[in-house]
C-alpha cells in the first residue's frame, strides 16, 4: 500500500548532506540520533512551507502535538510486534503475535483519522485513514479482534516446560505467572508499576503445545489472521522516523521556550539571501542559556561570502553555529531560533572544523586540503560553506596563502560562506569581514556582538582599550599627559 508521506508532499526523494555537519555543529549531541539525522534530507520549497505550517499548527495545538507522541509510541511497539511475526517459524506463532499487532495497527489508524483540519499534511494524512478506516475489512477486523485478544490472553496463561524438542503442560493454577509474580511482591512489600500485557515471541513447540490443549482458539486465531493479515502493511512503519523528527522538534522547541529564546518560521524567498535577525547558538543550552548572545546574520547576492575575525572567546565559533544550525533548521521547516528572517532554499550546508585528534602537522594540512576540495566540487552556487580556522595548523605565510586562494575560490563561486580566520594580515578586497565586537549597549557585562567591519580589521585588544578609555590618546588627555611625558 502506498501511504501518504507526513513530511513530503511528493515522493521524491531528497538530497542528503554530509554527515560530519552534525558532529561539527554539535547537533549529534543537541538532539537524538533519529532527530538530527533527519536535518540532513534536503526538501524542496513546497515541502519546507507545508513542515512550516505542520509545526506551526503542532506547536500551538497541545492535543495536537500528544496525538503525535500517541501515534509514535503505537507504531514502535507495532513496530517490535512486526519483526516478532516475521521472525515467527510456524503458522501458530504467527497466529498468535498477529492480533496483538493488528489492535497497535487499528489503533494507529483510528488515531490517525482525527488529525483533519490541521494543516496540508495532517489533512492529507488524516483523510486518508479515514478512508482506510470505513473500508468493510477493517470494520469487520475490527469488530472481532476483542474476542480474538481476550481467548487468547487465556491461552496464554498455560504453564508449558519445553528442552527444545519436548514440551508438557504443569499443573494448572488458579493464577497466572503474571498474578503470581505480583502475589510475591506483595507479600514482599514491594509495589510493581503498572504495565500493559506484552504478548512474547513462541517457540515452535510452545505454539503447538498451545494450539492443542486450547484447539478452539488457536482455531478462531489462525482463521483470523489467514482473513485480515492483508490488513498490515510493512511500509507503515515508515512512518516511525516522520514521527520521532516531529516528536523530537517538538520537544525541543519547547524546552527552549522554557529558556526564554524565540522560535520563528522564516520567509521563503526567490531572492538569493540569508536574513535571519537575531539568531541564537541553541547548542549552548547544554551548559549555560542566561548568556547566549544573539546576532544578525545577512548574505546577500552581493556579498555572500565572509571572512570572520577576533579575539578567541568573543564569540566566532557561536556565530558559525549558530548559522550552521538555524539555516539546518530552515531547511527542514522546522523553527528555526531567531525573531524573523528570511532566506532562499539552499542546495546543502557544508562544514569544515578542525581535526586534530586524527592528524597532526603536515598530516593534517594535507587532510585539510583534501577536505576542502570536496567541499569545492560538491557545492554548486547555492549553498553554505563554514570554515572554522582552516589551514591554523600550517606556517603563517602558507596559511594566508592558501587561505585567501581559497576565500577567493569560495566567494567567486557564488556560494553563502562564513570563514573564521587568525589571519589578520588578509587585506579587505572584495571580501568582507565580519568582527567581534565589544557591546557598547550592555553595561552591565562585557559581551561580544559581530558586526560588519568595512577597513582590514585591527587588534581586538584595541576595541578594548577604546571602550575603557585605555588608549594612549584617551590616558594623555584624562592625565594631561604630552608627547610621552
Amino acid at each position: 500500500m502506498e501511504y501518504p508521506r507526513l513530511l513530503f508532499k511528493n515522493e521524491k526523494l531528497p538530497k542528503v548532506m554530509p554527515e560530519n555537519v552534525l558532529e561539527d555543529l554539535k547537533l549529534n549531541a543537541l538532539l537524538p540520533e533519529e532527530v538530527s539525522g533527519f536535518l540532513l534530507r534536503v526538501p524542496d520549497k513546497e515541502n519546507i512551507l507545508l513542515r512550516q505550517e505542520l509545526f506551526s499548527v503542532l506547536l500551538k495545538n497541545t492535543d495536537a502535538a500528544d496525538g503525535i507522541k500517541a501515534l509514535k509510541t503505537l507504531l514502535s511497539h507495532g513496530a517490535t510486534l512486526y519483526r516478532a511475526l516475521n521472525r515467527a517459524t510456524c503458522e501458530k506463532a504467527e497466529a498468535y503475535i498477529f492480533p496483538f499487532l493488528l489492535r497497535d495497527i487499528t489503533e494507529f489508524e483510528k488515531k490517525a483519522s482525527a488529525f483533519s483540519g490541521s494543516g496540508v499534511l495532517l489533512t492529507r494524512f488524516s483523510d486518508f485513514f479515514s478512508d482506510v478506516c470505513g473500508k468493510n475489512d477493517f470494520v469487520s477486523a475490527s469488530a472481532s479482534l476483542d474476542e480474538i485478544l481476550s481467548s487468547l490472553a487465556d491461552a496464554s496463561s498455560l504453564l508449558l516446560k519445553t528442552d527444545g524438542d519436548n514440551t508438557k503442560v504443569l499443573k494448572e493454577s488458579a493464577e497466572d505467572m503474571t498474578a503470581s509474580l505480583e502475589r510475591c511482591a506483595n507479600e514482599l512489600g514491594i509495589t510493581l508499576s503498572p504495565s500493559a500485557a506484552r504478548p512474547f515471541e513462541l517457540q515452535k513447540s510452545v505454539a503447538e503445545a498451545a494450539a492443542k490443549l486450547r484447539p478452539e482458539i488457536f482455531d478462531k486465531a489462525t482463521a483470523f489472521y489467514l482473513e485480515y493479515r492483508a490488513l498490515v502493511h510493512g511500509e507503515i512503519f515508515g512512518y516511525l522516523e516522520e514521527l520521532e523528527f516531529i516528536s523530537g522538534i517538538l520537544d525541543f522547541t519547547r524546552k527552549t521556550e522554557n529558556a526564554g529564546i524565540p522560535h520563528s518560521f522564516p520567509s521563503v524567498t526567490e531572492e538569493k539571501k540569508l536574513d535571519f535577525k537575531n539568531i541564537y547558538d541553541v547548542t549552548l543550552i547544554l551548559k549555560d542559556t542566561e548568556n547566549i548572545v544573539p546576532n544578525d546574520a545577512f548574505f546577500s547576492q552581493k556579498e555572500p561570502f565572509f571572512y570572520l575575525t577576533g579575539a578567541n572567546g568573543g564569540g566566532k565559533t557561536t556565530f558559525l553555529r549558530a548559522l550552521g544550525v538555524n539555516a539546518l533548521l530552515f531547511l527542514a521547516g522546522a523553527p528555526v531560533f531567531c525573531e524573523n528572517g528570511e532566506a532562499c532554499v539552499l542546495d546543502s550546508v557544508f562544514t569544515h572544523f578542525p581535526r586534530d585528534e586524527r592528524f597532526e602537522g603536515s598530516g593534517r594540512f594535507f587532510d585539510e586540503v583534501r577536505r576542502v576540495d570536496e567541499i569545492l566540487a560538491a557545492a554548486k552556487g547555492q549553498s553554505l560553506i563554514l570554515l572554522n580556522e582552516t589551514y591554523a595548523t600550517t606556517g603563517e605565510d602558507k596559511a594566508l596563502e592558501y587561505t585567501a586562494a581559497l576565500a577567493d575560490k569560495l566567494y567567486k563561486s557564488g556560494n553563502f560562506g562564513l570563514y573564521i580566520t587568525h589571519q589578520h594580515e588578509l587585506s579587505e578586497n572584495v571580501i568582507p569581514f565580519l568582527g567581534v565586537m565589544i557591546d557598547e549597549s550592555d553595561s552591565n557585562r562585557r559581551t561580544y556582538k559581530i558586526e560588519k567591519r568595512r577597513l582590514p580589521p585591527r587588534s581586538f585588544a584595541r576595541d578594548i582599550l577604546e571602550k575603557y578609555g585605555l588608549t594612549r590618546q584617551a590616558l594623555e588627555k584624562r592625565f594631561g599627559l604630552n608627547n610621552g611625558k
